[in-house]
């Protein structure tokens, strides 16, 4: 499955400029990734799928991430990040800055981000690294989760609320519960915040520049109260524009 998440931006206009982006911070460095291999996933929904080694950050966007995106000239301002869709063009015409994030502090994840701001950001990101960044397919998301175990947690088949920031007052600082890491080591991905998917939640469909109501988030939250929100293949949905304050994403490098 291949997607672009940059049509319409030409990498040309960011040759040369590593130096400024080094400068603030954004390097490939600055994110933990983690490699995934070639593997098989098998949905909620029943479907079984192939899925081709990427990598994906070992833990979720932060504040301090994110606010490189809306502080840099060349970041949430600009038109080029939201041009994936006249959906998204307008949303950033209504919305020229973001929200505040529902939880302050740079090493905690970055909640109050819509699915449109999340893939700006990733195209913004694409762009600052020449690398191919994107918001995680479901069956990524999933694949990164579970491996080759088959397991209905990150971690094993019985839930472990020790393992994961689940029914509290808020989330925790990113990577705080190493004992529910993925096989591959990926953390956070049972509790803390929902985190967006490239997926339409009603067809599965990846395409960005196509209008949809609500996209797929995985993951399950602090603020939810049912174990099997967490699993990993569990789904649900959101709507694009929509903001929560436990509602968070990662990236995935292809």
């Amino acid at each position: 499955m291949t997607v672009d998440c940059l049509p319409g931006v030409n990498a040309r206009r960011f040759a040369g400029r590593y130096s400024a982006i080094e400068a603030a911070g954004v390097t490939l460095d600055r994110f933990d990734w983690i490699s995934i291999p070639p593997g098989k996933v098998t949905l909620e929904t029943g479907q079984t799928f192939t899925v081709p080694a990427f990598a994906i950050t070992r833990l979720p966007v932060t504040n301090a991430d994110y606010d490189l995106f809306v502080r840099a000239e060349d970041g949430y301002a600009r038109p080029e990040w939201w041009a994936f869709s006249q959906d998204a063009q307008a949303f950033h015409a209504e919305n020229p800055a973001p929200p505040y994030t529902a939880h302050p502090g740079d090493n905690l994840p970055r909640t109050n981000v819509s699915w449109y701001e999340a893939v700006a950001f990733s195209r913004w990101l694409s762009a600052q690294l020449g690398q191919h960044i994107s918001l995680p397919t479901e069956q990524q998301w999933q694949r990164a989760a579970q491996g080759d175990t088959g397991w209905r947690f990150p971690w094993g088949d019985q839930f472990d609320p020790s393992r994961c920031n689940f029914n509290t007052d808020g989330p925790t600082p990113v990577g705080q519960f190493p004992d529910g890491a993925s096989p591959f080591g990926v953390l956070d991905m049972a509790g803390n915040v929902w985190e967006w998917c490239l997926n339409d939640y009603y067809t599965g469909s990846t395409d960005i520049s196509l209008p949809a109501t609500d996209r797929v988030l995985r993951g399950g939250s602090w603020w939810c109260n049912t174990p099997g929100d967490l699993a990993v293949d569990y789904r649900n949905g959101g709507y694009l524009h929509g903001w929560s304050h436990d509602w968070g994403f990662r990236v995935v490098r292809l």
